[in-house]
């Protein structure tokens, strides 16, 4: 479950897929400031609009530390 607060920004970016069931599919952004994270959701709406697919979310705090070693 995905708790949203004031610190969160939500970008929703709809495309469409000629060739792939002609069905529109919804890549969501979510950057949350708070505890530095960006998540990244890339949904697969058929033809009962039911989403199929989350991809990753990735913390910052923790990438930084790795390229500081």
């Amino acid at each position: 479950m995905i708790k949203f607060n004031c610190y969160d920004i939500i970008i929703t970016i709809p495309f469409y897929i000629r060739d792939w069931h002609n069905t529109f599919h919804f890549i969501t952004l979510i950057f949350n400031f708070s505890n530095l994270k960006i998540s990244l959701f890339l949904h697969f709406f058929n033809s009962l609009l039911k989403p199929c697919m989350f991809i990753f979310t990735s913390n910052i705090k923790k990438r930084k530390q790795f390229l500081l070693r």
